[in-house]
């Protein structure tokens, strides 16, 4: 292998560098090769982007100082000034500020932590450097893990010690005492005046200390009572007042600072935070009545009856157990609670729920045809079809038809017979076919049975049907499907009884009867309407005949000829003399008697 100095150095004159200088990168030893400097252009940032970082930061700092500034000036930049100020503007004052929002207990006096700090800074709104301003607060205590009101405002603390110690040492029972030996205009209160020229009366202020009492007066007037705020409504002057509670501050202040015993009476806990203010609790709605379900069920399907066709009674067993007719009432869109419903439906019904018992105003009107097919077409439903309602065989009737028909041939009422077309009518087409009025006749076919097996049912043991050992007498879970379970066997119903099948199928059968329906509609409209066409058109041509038909009292003249025979015997009467033209109205009259 050759060395590393036997390998052929680059040609250096050629590309025109000293070959002292060009070195063979890798080669090692003096001639290894070092990469040529950068151009001009490319050693420097260019001056566009060197003026955007310049200003980028100007913009940086700018709006930083905005910041500061906007917190500044509303004192949140986290300094003590500033949240002394925003107390001031809060509550009037910095003392007062502190004692009502940010100490723990309920006169004003604890030392605070750090959660009750940011808690209290939390519910006055203070949006500012809250950390900051922790820190600057526990550099004035010393280092300490808690602050109290000697460190936010050591000035005022030092004027409090000087008025709380001379107090304490003149009155033997403390601010309870003094208090008492104030002298007031009001019982219960002390205006500045009165607490004023009870101070220099007493000549509490030592003579070393400067003692602001104005602002002594404003820290103790916290109350928050109704009588207090109206009180300084009615102050005109401003001058406020404070009562026995807010002068006991004066004790809790010698306590803090001084060690000075309390009574047991001024013993205090922490303040009892007040309950949020909720909006007051809605009564309880009433649950909805039956009446009230009914006239849900009419807005939706027009009658109760109709709902309990479309969507409650799918299976047409006429009577149906609770948990069924919670089904119906989901399925109509019912939000409430069905329970009470079922129990107020099944009292009248013999413990199920049935068609009679929601639309009583319904089945009265079934009732009523039933009765004149009876009576009138001898219990043949075919009959009342061919000969009252659709004698022209078109294979339905409309609903103006159905009612005026209902209404003149049967005599029923109007009302009646719109009820009995809403409920054969179940898929709103406005037409009913044969098949549909059959439902009159089979409404109630089953109830009785049903009726009965319930009865059985509810006489019956409970372990006949909910056995465990004995498979073939629970077949079911479902109380429905036990109750249809529990027929006798003369009872029992065909394999394809819609008692057989569930609501789902029962659902699709309902949507393929009535896609059947409009099919059979479609193509026999205009069969049916030609055939009332007809029929109106013959009617009509019958009224014109009687009002138009020649009759002797009615017309003048029977034929055009007699007109003219007689109006030319009136132009002759006037051509021949007075004696002719009687001597011929006499002849003229002999005829007319013997015609």
């Amino acid at each position: 292998m050759a060395s590393v100095g036997s390998l052929p150095s680059l040609p250096a004159r050629r590309r025109g560098y000293d070959h002292h200088e060009v070195q063979v990168f890798g080669r090692g030893g003096p001639n290894d090769w070092a990469p040529p400097p950068l151009p001009k252009c490319a050693s420097m940032m260019p001056k566009k982007f060197d003026s955007q970082r310049k200003d980028a930061a100007k913009q940086r700092l700018r709006l930083k100082q905005e910041e500061v500034d906007r917190l500044d000036f509303h004192g949140f930049g986290g300094d003590i000034e500033g949240l002394r100020a925003f107390l001031i503007h809060k509550f009037g004052g910095s003392v007062r500020g502190w004692r009502k929002a940010i100490a723990p207990d309920e006169v004003g006096t604890g030392s605070v932590l750090l959660s009750d700090f940011c808690s209290g800074l939390k519910k006055i709104g203070y949006a500012g450097q809250a950390m900051t301003l922790w820190k600057a607060l526990t550099r004035a205590a010393g280092g300490s893990t808690s602050v109290g009101l000697e460190h936010f405002e050591p000035d005022f603390a030092e004027q409090l010690d000087a008025l709380a110690k001379t107090l304490v040492a003149r009155f033997e029972g403390g601010a309870l005492q003094a208090w008492g030996s104030m002298e007031r205009d009001h019982l219960g209160r002390a205006n500045f005046s009165e607490f004023e020229r009870f101070v220099n009366a007493q000549k509490l202020i030592p003579r070393h200390a400067d003692v602001h009492l104005r602002r002594v007066f404003e820290a103790l007037d916290i109350g928050d009572t109704i009588f207090a705020h109206q009180v300084v409504h009615m102050d005109m002057r401003g001058l406020g007042t404070i009562s026995k509670e807010d002068f006991l501050f004066f004790d809790h202040w010698a306590y803090r600072r001084f060690g000075t015993p309390l009574s047991p009476e001024e013993e205090l806990g922490e303040r009892e935070e007040a309950e949020p203010w909720s909006p007051p609790r809605r009564p309880p709605t009433p649950e909805p009545s039956l009446d009230d379900f009914r006239k849900f069920l009419s807005q939706k399907y027009v009658t109760p009856a109709r709902a309990w066709r479309v969507a409650i009674d799918l299976r047409g067993v006429g009577a149906i157990a609770s948990p069924d007719f919670g089904k119906g009432c989901r399925a109509v869109g019912w939000k409430h609670k069905h329970h009470g419903l079922f129990k107020e439906l099944a009292a009248n019904g013999g413990g199920l729920a049935t068609m009679r018992t929601l639309d009583p105003d319904t089945a009265a009107a079934i009732d009523e045809l039933n009765e004149i097919i009876s009576k009138k077409y001898g219990g043949d439903i075919h009959e009342l079809w061919s000969q009252a309602l659709d004698p022209a065989d078109t294979g339905m009737v409309g609903r103006a038809e159905f009612v005026s028909e209902v209404a003149v041939e049967l005599g029923m009422k109007a009302e009646a017979a719109k009820l009995l077309f809403n409920v054969l009518d179940t898929n709103g087409s406005g037409y009913i076919a044969e098949g549909e009025l059959m439902f009159v006749e089979v409404c109630e076919s089953q109830l009785s049975q049903m009726l009965r097996s319930h009865q059985r049912r509810q006489e019956a043991p409970a372990s006949m049907f909910h056995s465990v050992s004995s498979p073939a007498l629970s077949t079911s879970s479902s109380p429905h499907a036990a109750l249809l379970s529990s027929f006798a066997p003369t009872e029992k119903a065909n394999i394809a009884s819609p008692m057989k099948s569930t609501r789902g199928a029962q659902a699709r059968a309902f949507a393929n009867t009535h896609r059947i329906k409009h099919m059979f509609v479609a193509d026999s409209i205009h069969q049916h309407c030609r055939s009332k066409t007809t029929e109106m058109v013959e009617e009509l041509r019958y009224v014109n005949h009687l009002a138009m038909r020649s009759t002797p009292q009615g017309d003048v003249f029977r034929h055009t000829s007699q007109f003219y025979r007689e109006g030319v015997k009136r132009l002759q009467v006037l051509q021949k003399p007075p004696q002719e033209e009687s001597d011929e109205e006499s002849e003229d009259e002999v005829e007319e008697d013997e015609g």
